[in-house]
């Protein structure tokens, strides 16, 4: 079973390196983040072809919680 350390914050290696290592091995995927740009997608896109199909599911495979902007 592929595990992570609680925090990836770049000091041994990238989230893109450690998404790249455990999203193939995944049916779903859940991550919450501050921030999601496209061009991180377009990172991983890739590596998501083992997701489950989402018609056999009740929810999408692949979701994203994000923060919301605050007001100044």
């Amino acid at each position: 079973m592929l595990s992570l350390d609680p925090l990836v914050d770049n000091t041994d290696g990238t989230l893109e390196d450690a998404y790249k290592k455990v999203i193939p091995e995944c049916e779903e995927i859940r991550i919450a983040t501050g921030y999601f740009y496209i061009s991180g997608f377009d990172l991983i896109k890739d590596e998501l072809a083992n997701l489950r199909d989402p018609s056999e599911m009740e929810y999408a495979p692949f979701r994203i919680l994000m923060g919301r902007k605050m007001p100044c």
